[in-house]
């Protein structure tokens, strides 16, 4: 399980830490003030032949890629991203338990390949850039869930991959797909250069990585760090539709308690969320969420050593 996991599951540990301890009252005050409070940009084109929720993770993992992409000035270092993590996977035979099939190892190596062909220096809202993400993305997913789409897990080897991929694509949404990807990714470039917004001038300088203690919960990697105003604050990109629901805001937190600072070659003191459909970046201090949510708690450091021994038990 990862700590998403374990916040949906009743029974887990992680949600028993939060059952003992969370102030509801807090956690609903918070919640508010983490909401978007700009307009959320709704999904551009009718979702068809396929589950949503399929569609919408693909655009928030490659608008991911793209806002990492872009914030490090139009680059990327690949070996230090999941999906490079599941194409090593593949390409040493480890996902061989999941198939049966050694040229779905090549499937993955092919994707992982045009995920870095076009991010290559252009701009991070170039159609063959998002291109490229959309297929990191896809080898992400064999790091996650130990598949590919289905599409490529049953079609034979008389269609390469690249030709996959644009069927796949056409599926999620085709040109309507890219283009909501495409809002995404502007939106952040905007936000990052408008004085009037709540990004101004906003650095991300931690990129995407796992705690030090995500062991613990089977896995618990966060999207970035972001300096702003001289704060650090731990950052989740949203890319949803929806508002934010309790349990993201228990994940932001649970990242927060997993943190230990002689595993984790990095700080912050505050934890947010950017939501890219509109460009909003909102953030509070753990004191702030410490006082108001776990009151019982005396420090932010007591609250992690509490959390580290539930989950241990």
């Amino acid at each position: 399980m990862s700590l998403t996991s374990e916040i949906k599951d009743p029974k887990s540990p992680v949600r028993d830490f939060f059952s003992r301890y969370e102030n509801k009252n807090g956690m609903k005050e918070c919640l508010r003030f983490f909401q978007s409070t700009k307009p959320i940009c709704p999904l551009s084109f009718n979702i068809l032949g396929t589950k949503p929720f399929i569609v919408h993770s693909l655009i928030g993992t490659s608008v991911d890629y793209l806002i990492r992409y872009s914030a490090m000035g139009n680059k990327l270092i690949f070996n230090e991203t999941v999906a490079h993590q599941g194409w090593s996977l593949g390409s040493c035979g480890s996902m061989n338990d999941f198939w049966d099939d050694s040229s779905l190892d090549e499937r993955v190596t092919d994707l992982y390949e045009i995920g870095k062909m076009y991010m290559d220096g252009r701009e991070a809202s170039d159609d063959e850039c998002i291109y490229s993400a959309i297929a990191l993305s896809i080898v992400e997913k064999v790091y996650r869930a130990g598949s590919l789409p289905n599409l490529f897990m049953t079609s034979r080897e008389d269609k390469d991959t690249q030709s996959l991929l644009k069927e796949y694509i056409k599926q999620m949404g085709d040109k309507a797909l890219v283009k909501d990807i495409f809002a995404c990714v502007k939106t952040f470039i905007s936000a990052v250069k408008d004085p009037d917004g709540e990004l101004f001038n906003g650095r991300i300088v931690v990129f995407n990585r796992a705690l030090g203690n995500s062991g613990l919960v089977g896995g618990a990697d966060f999207d970035c760090v972001i300096e702003y105003n001289k704060a650090l604050i731990l950052t989740e990109i949203k890319s949803m539709i929806k508002p934010l629901a309790i349990e993201h805001i228990r994940q932001i937190i649970g990242y927060a308690l997993l943190y230990d600072e002689k595993k984790d070659p990095f700080q912050f003191s505050n934890v947010g969320f950017y939501h890219s459909r509109s460009g909003s970046f909102r953030f509070l201090s753990l004191d702030f969420i410490l006082e108001k949510c776990f009151p019982a708690l005396a420090s932010v450091d007591h609250a992690r050593k509490e959390f580290v021994r539930k989950l241990g038990n």
